[in-house]
């Protein structure tokens, strides 16, 4: 009997200690996978994942609508992978004709994508679904006195636990606010992408140009989709020179869905590349998987300014 107790006991203990170290998979641990980021002013907040791409640039872009032009400054973009959904915001200093022209941007495709509205704290909060048959998109715009907001998040399928943690763990106030746990835009690290310019006739003789050729199917890849095409639009000065042509990119897509490298294949003067460099940035991907796995992967873009 005095050996089966002892026998007991060591078996009890040896749970004991394994329960203590072994890998965390409850909730704990996946918050241990988030951190909450709020702007300098306190009146943005969010839950992102822990492993993320960060990028800022004070310049920022031009938006256009209805032949008007609209500067967008000091541009924030967050954007993450994890478990399997893609979770992105953009925040931007810029009047309301360019949220006006962002959202419609997003809402006005015909491709029968979804609409709606809602508020937290008085602070309207313009929505817009989109289901294909290989993605599902959630698009979250949100103008204060201050800046505009864009959150995106999206799946290969359909809704997500990440996915709603993301877009429910919003935080937006008219008056300046924040808990002091959080990390702000300031005292996060840049990633910028690398930017670089190349031949196009050199870069089409190697195979990492894009995914232009056809490639057998393996049922172990997932292929890189986008899910957020973005329209780019003309500044000034190129629609007053009557700039005609496309600017062509090829784009490295990380596995957390970030651009991280820029190389300008074909390039237009007067400010057309930047504005093809925020588009590409801009755009949202799912980035390729191979066996459940995210991973690196190079796509080419082009964007076309034609002036009639």
């Amino acid at each position: 009997m005095k050996a089966i107790s002892s026998i007991i006991f060591v078996f009890a203990l040896f749970a004991y200690v394994w329960s203590q170290n072994a890998p965390q998979t409850t909730a704990e641990s996946q918050s241990a996978d988030w951190m909450r980021v709020v702007s300098d002013d306190g009146e943005f907040s969010v839950e992102v994942p822990s492993k993320h791409n960060f990028f800022f640039d004070s310049e920022g872009f031009t938006v256009g609508k209805d032949h008007n032009d609209y500067e967008l400054k000091n541009v924030y973009m967050l954007t993450a992978f994890y478990r399997g959904t893609l979770i992105s915001f953009e925040s931007f200093d810029g009047n309301r004709a360019a949220y006006q022209a962002l959202y419609d941007d997003d809402a006005y495709d015909d491709d029968g994508r979804k609409t709606s509205d809602r508020k937290i704290d008085s602070i309207k909060i313009k929505e817009v679904r989109n289901t294909t048959k290989d993605h599902f998109v959630v698009r979250q715009f949100i103008k204060t006195d201050k800046r505009i907001y864009v959150l995106t998040a999206a799946t290969r399928s359909a809704d997500s636990v990440e996915l709603h943690r993301f877009l429910d763990s919003l935080r937006i106030s008219a008056s300046a606010g924040g808990t002091g746990e959080e990390t702000k835009f300031s005292q996060m690290r840049p990633q910028n992408p690398k930017i670089s310019f190349e031949d196009r006739n050199k870069a089409n003789s190697s195979s990492t140009v894009g995914l232009t050729s056809k490639q057998p199917t393996d049922p172990s890849i997932k292929h890189a989709v986008t899910v957020r095409a973005t329209r780019v639009s003309y500044v000034p000065l190129a629609r007053d020179h009557r700039v005609n042509g496309n600017v062509v990119l090829k784009l490295k897509v990380s596995e957390d869905g970030a651009i991280t490298e820029v190389i300008v294949l074909e390039s237009l003067p007067d400010g057309l590349v930047k504005q093809a460099i925020f588009g590409a940035l801009r755009t949202k991907f799912l980035p390729k998987e191979k066996d459940g796995v995210p991973v690196s992967v190079y796509k080419t873009l082009e964007f076309g300014f034609h002036i009639l």
